[in-house]
């Protein structure tokens, strides 16, 4: 007789299989953390690619072996740059957001004059800031290879870093495209020289006997330096894979006119406005950083406290998603400090009518001109909802302009991967026919608190479960 049995495969399950795993990152706290390695240049070419969660929009580095060499490091602005030869300065713009896992890919050939930054798997535009050629070799020093801060002991990044991998070949936008979201096999690979996976010790656990950071592909060793190794600071933490959100909603401000499903409303006075432009005026220079146009507010022209609301009058929805965030591009510049300093407070709304103030965001910044990247976290209320507005209250302060583009809206997924589940048959016996599954797939998987159904169709009533 034939039966139809569903069984249900509690949470232990999966929790044993990411243990085997051991999918972290390592968490350095910007004051002293940092891995040294041993000499490992001596390269005619070469890519280094990492997953970095970027916890301080500052001058912060990622690696460096010596002053102006194989150095990426962060600038203020979420720009990022990578020095692969002396006086060589490769600047990408306006890439790098805060408190969000990124997957950057540096590759230089001077043989070809090539010169590449990948984010996420795609291009970005490069500029040659350095006075050397893109044809300057690669130099060869003896100074350790260190990730985690400036090898003279300045500018520690603080946040997460995961999946460091170095090769001695240029690799192509395709081969990083195809394999940035994934482990890789050291034994299949060309040119890869080292591979830190940080996948050791236990996350957020007590790992003080843990001294070095292994290299998958046995050459070069690191060893972990004031490090605490204990807590959510200063230790192995859950890596990438359990911390990328998924776009909910985008929108680039890319015409004249107000874009559908959003309108302007006058709060305080009536002298703000709201227009949709291709470049700026005060201060003079900004471009869009995306797309055709942005968005400006007239604080320049404004009287002090006059505010402008640009709101969403059709609503997104959240359901299914979790810890909800607003990013989005915005000017900083140098002019008209504190009490001229204009803002904006990123709001949000159930009903379009009352508006809530998840954060703010002021225009002034003494170190120049740039456009940013802005993550701002709405409160749990927004999870899992129908019916979500977001809004922007530009706030005059008689300062310069303010400048916004880009904005996208971002959660976590509550819904798990569907996919299959293989077993080979002999793990329940000869009678199973077919097996298949909705399940997380285990590299996504953001807890462990869920169930995992499979439907088994058995030929008869006589399971034999192996043991």
């Amino acid at each position: 007789m034939k039966k139809i049995l569903t069984f249900i495969a509690i949470c232990l399950f999966l929790t044993n299989l990411q243990a085997q795993q051991s999918e972290n990152s390592l968490n350095f706290d910007g004051v002293d953390d940092y891995v040294s390695f041993g000499d490992n240049d001596g390269m005619s070419a070469i890519t280094i690619e990492t997953w970095i969660f970027y916890m301080d929009d500052g001058l912060k580095f990622i690696c460096s072996k010596g002053a102006n060499h194989l150095e990426i490091h962060t600038v203020p602005g979420g720009n990022l740059r990578f020095i692969p030869a002396d006086l060589v300065f490769l600047d990408a713009i306006n890439v790098l957001p805060v408190n969000q896992w990124t997957h950057i890919a540096c590759v230089y050939d001077p043989s070809v004059e090539l010169a590449k930054i990948y984010i996420n798997g795609i291009e970005v535009p490069v500029v040659n800031n350095g006075t050397n050629p893109l044809t300057t070799s690669i130099a060869d020093n003896i100074t350790n290879f260190e990730i985690g801060r400036r090898t003279d002991n300045f500018f520690y990044f603080q946040g997460n870093i995961d999946e460091f991998r170095i090769w001695n070949v240029a690799r192509t936008e395709q081969e990083i495209y195809d394999n940035y979201k994934r482990s890789i096999d050291v034994g299949s690979q060309t040119g890869l020289i080292s591979y830190y996976d940080f996948n050791q010790g236990i996350a957020g656990g007590n790992n003080t006997g843990i001294t070095s950071l292994t290299d998958l592909t046995g050459n070069f060793n690191g060893t972990l330096n004031n490090f605490l190794l204990n807590g959510l600071i200063s230790n192995f933490v859950d890596n990438f894979s359990t911390l990328i959100p998924e776009v909910i909603y985008s929108e680039g401000l890319n015409g004249e006119d107000i874009p559908d499903g959003w309108s302007v409303v006058e709060v305080v006075n009536t002298d703000g406005e709201i227009t949709f432009v291709t470049t700026s005026s005060y201060p003079i220079g900004f471009n869009p950083p995306e797309g055709t146009h942005f968005a400006c507010f007239n604080s320049y022209h404004c009287i002090d406290g006059s505010s402008v609301r640009l709101q969403q009058i059709t609503p997104i929805s959240t359901t299914n998603f979790n810890n909800i965030s607003i990013n989005f591009d915005w000017t900083r510049d140098n002019q008209y400090s504190e009490p001229y300093d204009d803002l904006v407070y990123i709001q949000w709304s159930t009903d379009g009518i009352t508006w809530n103030n998840a954060g703010s965001v002021k225009r002034y910044y003494d170190l120049g001109d740039f456009w940013t990247i802005q993550s701002i976290n709405l409160p749990p209320e927004t999870n899992n909802l129908s019916n979500l507005y977001i809004g922007f209250l530009f706030v005059s302060r008689y300062g310069n302009d303010c400048h916004l583009d880009n904005i996208v809206v971002k959660g976590y997924s509550l819904l798990p991967q569907a996919g299959d589940l293989t077993f080979s048959t002999t793990d329940l016996g000869s009678q199973i026919r077919t097996a298949t599954a909705n399940t997380y797939d285990l590299g996504e998987i953001a807890s462990t608190d869920n169930l995992t159904y499979l439907s088994i169709e058995v030929i008869d009533d006589n399971i034999n479960t192996a043991s």
